[in-house]
């Protein structure tokens, strides 16, 4: 059983929905695709109308997975998101897996078309060693190709992977064919 949620908030004209339940994944509505947020709520905190112009989605504010995961190890293959993430706005929560040492952890995230819908994710102080932020920036990119996430492009901070030049592309498993059981596609 899923439950709607609509934020509408007239100072900033941001309206946006979000439905959470079982199943997995987070729902989306608004342009894009994407669930409005800010404000308070459970495990959230209350932001100012500028914070919601700037990034309603929160990417970059740091979540708690809520399971224990060594994909923050170099090298590690293994994307972990959470869902519901009640902390996110989204509800989407990532540690993606990573590709070279960080001490990034891990942030909400959102579905995404290009790195444009990335761009105002919430960045830590480059110059404070204790921020987990992510502090390099984030980019659209397919997670991972299975489970409720798969094929599904989210935000993912650069912190943990190596962007090749010219940029992501989508997988060749992401691509509809008679052999994908990806519910994404």
């Amino acid at each position: 059983m899923r439950a709607l949620r609509c934020l509408i908030s007239i100072g900033v004209l941001l309206v946006g929905c979000s439905s959470e339940g079982t199943g997995g994944g987070d729902a989306a509505a608004g342009a894009g695709g994407k669930a409005g947020g800010g404000g308070a709520g459970a495990g959230g905190s209350a932001g100012t109308d500028a914070d919601a112009a700037a990034d309603p989605l929160h990417i970059g504010r740091p979540c708690q997975l809520g399971v224990d995961d060594d994909a923050g190890t170099p090298g590690g293959p293994i994307a972990t998101i959470t869902s519901p993430a009640l902390e996110c706005p989204t509800r989407i929560c990532i540690l993606p897996g990573a590709e070279k040492v960080t001490d990034t952890s891990a942030s909400c995230t959102a579905s995404c078309t290009s790195d444009t819908d990335c761009a105002n994710g919430e960045l830590g102080d480059p110059n404070d060693p204790s921020d987990p932020r992510c502090k390099g920036g984030f980019v659209c990119a397919v997670a991972t190709t299975a489970g409720d996430f798969c094929c599904r492009k989210l935000c993912i901070c650069v912190d943990f992977v190596n962007v090749p030049a010219g940029g992501f592309q989508t997988p060749a498993s992401c691509t509809p064919d008679a052999g994908n059981t990806c519910q994404n596609i």
